[in-house]
């Protein structure tokens, strides 16, 4: 059972279902923006990463303040074991965390979410007959 604000944090990004299907809604709902043909990112694509970020925020941040923590309480603490122990399993979520918020790697999941949505529609239309 997590003890810790930050091993709370970690148990519910990793195990909450709300969580996950919050995050993998939204790339679903948003994925038609992405052109599969080009790997240039275009314009559009940066207000919807904002958009996204405010989204993981969001969640992160009233996860924490539902169970009685602050996000200050949060980073401090992580701070606070990434000194400790830089190679510890909570520097690890850190670089998670910040991987998360990364724009080459929120274009990776809108791309990989853009083609699996591709591939069902596609099933769907054989399955219909089209």
């Amino acid at each position: 059972m997590p003890k810790t604000l930050v091993e709370k944090v970690e148990a519910f990004f990793y195990e909450d279902p709300k969580f996950q299907n919050s995050m993998e809604s939204f790339a679903r709902k948003h994925c038609d923006i992405i052109d599969l043909s080009t790997e240039e990112n275009k314009l559009e694509y940066t207000p919807l990463h904002a958009k996204y970020q405010k989204k993981f925020e969001s969640l992160i941040t009233n996860f924490i303040e539902s169970i009685g923590g602050t996000v200050q309480e949060f980073y401090r603490e992580l701070k606070e074991d990434n000194e400790r122990d830089p190679n510890g399993s909570n520097a690890i979520f850190s670089q998670i965390l910040c991987a998360i918020a990364d724009y080459d790697v929120f274009i990776q999941l809108m791309r990989e979410t853009k083609e699996k949505e591709d591939e069902d529609q596609s099933s769907e239309e054989e399955l219909n007959g089209k």
